[in-house]
């Protein structure tokens, strides 16, 4: 029997084996498979004979129905594809044991035999050579036999139950605010079970029944659309986003079930169909990979999926809103400028690092705060900021088809918001600050920082000298986490009502008059993502270059209008010694840290919006040839905006 299992069989030394004996054992099946999988010479060898000999085709025919006959389907008709109930943590946990221990699969189950098939995986028929090879053999899949009938029976019961427990439970029932759908879902599993009663007694296939059941499941689909869409305005949680996730899986899927089983005989492609999702499913099965795609699906998914105002403020999409970004951006100068200036007298104080560190937090997260309490803008926080609207953008694809368009258009909006809101800042951070520090200087006799500490302070930005731009890539990736920040919390308070909660807190009922409770919880409801964002964000970057300290990493961070300020504070102390060329070069990586700021946070912003849609790489490479053509066609846009607003028409007709 060893020589059944040698790598080295031949097709011939197959059908000798299979000539031989009458076995349901699935090992020489296994042995051919991995022949054919892995050789086309020897796939296309198996199917020229099985079309020159009838037996040899009869002979494997009849020993590929032996080896299924009597497989549990169970499991793949109700599990495989559809994301678990236990969620992220628990999922992830169970996939990591079965990695280093795989788990005990029932040997009578259709999912043990694929694993058993493919050796879990590691090399499988195309959809091609399944069809061409079952179309050969005239295998048939057949509902109607009494097994599988029972087995799909028992699939569409199961799933039918999960739905409606899964539609009942205390957070769906709040959130549709409509007895009537939820109603819905529970009068589809009466008429479901009405149908299953039917077929125990032996009562006659009733199309009509199935058919207004087909048409329940596919207003309850509309009732979940509905429920995504609500969650635009009123927010939504992680699990609450994987449930709707989850109860959209079951519903597709039983569906397909009742496509089977009103017509139970399949056709040569629709085996081949089935038979490709069922070794999908069962290869992803204990996939990590494929759980981390799904959850960062999830995650993108809820970050963007509402209506945060936060992005639209720093889009500038025509010339009044362009005017207003550079006044902002002024403001936002202003106070970067005040934030240099404090970090040197903290760094005067030479207090110990972590006080020193979290000295450096507090101001960092007070100049961001203070930017958002007076309108400023910041230039390097506007493209974590855009997720949402980029999302949005992305979603007329399933409206319109052109969203790929539509964000083109957004690129050019956001690269001149960048620009002008970088030059505002840049405006009043580098002279306000090298006049401070003049000022200082003619006043006290004494420059704000020495010789030493100036020349360090050039160093830091110098490109070359260390890893500057490496570190403002670290800030960029800091200012991206500080937008989603900022979205999470923007959802937190839709989605838990906190405006309203304020509005009815005992406490605060007796302290505030009812005109000032109300402007408090809008106040909230508008600004209080944007705040706890600029806090995380001042942590971020005060506290980077400790714990790069403590743990010996290569962590710091380096943020376009902080260093401006520095290397201007710097230029007034070294103005008379520092040569031109080497200020040249630091300024070169100024500018450098500014633009590996915007370009990491903005490309980041870019892949959550896309991975909320799950945009494909083609449409990624799409959008780069429209980016391309519209810059080349009106290549000021980027900068300036146009004196009529641009379409789609306008850049690509």
């Amino acid at each position: 029997m060893e020589l059944l299992f040698s790598t080295r069989m031949t097709i011939e030394f197959f059908f000798e084996q299979l000539q031989q004996n009458a076995s349901k054992h699935p090992n020489m099946l296994r042995e051919l498979f991995k022949q054919i999988a892995v050789s086309k010479t020897s796939f296309n060898k198996l199917i020229q004979l099985l079309t020159e000999s009838e037996s040899a085709r009869l002979r494997l025919k009849y020993y590929i129905e032996r080896v299924f006959a009597g497989k549990d389907i169970t499991y793949l008709l109700i599990e495989a594809g559809i994301p678990k109930r236990t969620g992220f943590g628990a999922e992830l946990k169970r996939k990591l044991k079965h990695t280093f221990l795989p788990e005990e699969i029932d040997k009578s189950a259709v999912h043990y035999l694929l694993d058993f098939l493919t050796h879990s995986g590691r090399y499988e028929l195309s959809k091609e050579q399944l069809h061409t090879l079952l179309g050969i053999l005239e295998l048939k899949l057949d509902f109607t036999h009494k097994h599988l009938q029972a087995e799909l029976i028992d699939a569409i019961e199961v799933l039918s139950y999960r739905i409606t427990a899964t539609a009942i439970e205390s957070e769906f029932i709040q959130k549709f605010k409509n007895n009537q759908k939820v109603h819905s879902f529970i009068k589809l599993n009466k008429e479901i079970n009405a149908l299953i009663a039917q077929h125990t007694l032996g009562i006659q296939f009733n199309p009509h029944l199935v058919q207004h059941i087909q048409q329940m499941l596919q207003q309850a689909l509309g009732h979940i659309d509905t429920l995504q869409k609500q969650s635009n305005h009123e927010g939504v949680s992680l699990q609450l986003t994987y449930s709707l996730n989850r109860i959209t899986h079951q519903i597709k899927r039983l569906n397909i079930l009742f496509e089977l089983y009103a017509s139970p005989k399949l056709t040569t492609e629709q085996v081949v169909t089935l038979l490709t999702q069922l070794f999908i499913y069962n290869k992803k099965r204990n996939s990590i990979i494929e759980q981390l795609n799904e959850t960062t699906y999830l995650l993108a998914q809820q970050i963007t999926e509402h209506e945060s105002n936060t992005g639209e403020h720093y889009i500038a999409e025509n010339q009044a809103e362009y005017k207003g970004m550079f006044r902002s951006s002024c403001i936002g100068g202003v106070f970067a400028s005040l934030m240099t200036l404090f970090k040197i007298g903290l760094h005067h104080l030479h207090l110990a690092p972590f006080w020193q560190a979290f000295g450096y937090s507090i101001n960092y997260a007070s100049g961001f705060v203070g930017i958002q309490l007076t309108h400023g803008t910041l230039a390097t926080k506007q493209p974590a900021m855009t997720a949402s609207r980029i999302a949005l953008s992305l979603h007329k694809k399933d409206q319109e088809g052109n969203s790929i368009l539509g964000l083109a258009l957004m690129i050019g909006q956001v690269s001149r918001s960048q620009f002008i809101s970088l030059v505002g800042n840049l405006m009043l951070v580098f002279p306000l600050s090298f006049v401070i520090a003049f000022a200082y200087n003619a006043l006290l006799g004494k420059p704000i920082v020495n010789q030493t500490e100036a020349s360090k302070m050039l160093h830091d930005v110098h490109p070359f000298a260390n890893p500057t731009w490496y570190y403002a890539c670290i800030t960029g990736v800091f200012l991206f986490i500080s937008g989603i920040i900022s979205g999470y919390y923007d959802n937190k308070v839709i989605y838990s009502h906190i405006p309203n909660r304020i509005r009815q807190h005992p406490l605060l009922k007796r302290l505030l008059t009812k005109r000032a409770l109300i402007k408090l919880s809008a106040y909230v409801n508008h600004n209080l993502g944007s705040i706890i964002g600029n806090i995380f964000l001042g942590f971020c970057l005060g506290m980077a270059s400790f714990f790069g300290f403590i743990f010996g990493l290569p962590i710091d961070i380096r943020h376009i209008t902080i260093s401006s300020g520095n290397y201007a504070i710097a230029l007034c102390t070294l103005w008379d010694t520092i040569s031109i060329k080497y200020a040249l070069v630091c300024l070169v990586g100024v500018l450098g840290i500014g633009f590996f700021n915007l370009l990491v946070s903005f490309g980041l912003a870019i892949v959550v919006a896309a991975r909320s849609r799950k945009l494909a790489l083609k449409e990624f490479t799409l959008l780069l040839r429209y980016v391309g053509k519209y810059a080349k066609k009106y290549p000021a846009d980027f900068f300036i905006p146009p004196k009529n607003q641009r379409n789609t028409e306008d850049i690509y007709s």
